[in-house]
């Protein structure tokens, strides 16, 4: 499982830069808005849910975390833009159920489902 995460991840990185890339060529200024909304409402919230106690003294590992999460979020904002344009509505959708449903949490979940109704 730990090699296919990896493969998703890699190909999610890649979707990400093809729909970043589209974005910004139609609008390089909006994109870059929409980048720092989505990259510091996601980084305020994390460190919200985390909560004054455990933000004090967070290790640097946590701060990377919540960075990593805070910049994937960002250009998947971007990204999901630029896909919207080159594809519409219907084929965004498509391809957002696609990456979603093949996720390694998702085939995690469904193999547990499975392995319950089989037994």
């Amino acid at each position: 499982m730990k090699v296919y995460q990896i493969v998703w991840l890699t190909l999610c990185g890649v979707l990400g830069v093809v729909g970043a890339s589209a974005a910004f060529a139609r609008s390089a200024s909006a994109m870059l808005v929409l980048f720092a909304l989505a990259t510091i409402g996601v980084g305020v919230v994390a460190l919200l849910r985390l909560g004054p106690d455990y933000t004090d003294s967070m290790p640097g590992e946590m701060w990377r975390m919540v960075g990593t999460h805070s910049l994937g979020s960002g250009v998947a904002a971007v990204a999901v833009v630029g896909f919207d344009a080159m594809l519409g509505g219907r084929g965004l959708v498509l391809l957002l159920a696609v990456v979603a449903f093949s996720s390694p949490y998702v085939i995690r979940r469904y193999r547990r489902w499975l392995r319950f109704l089989l037994t």
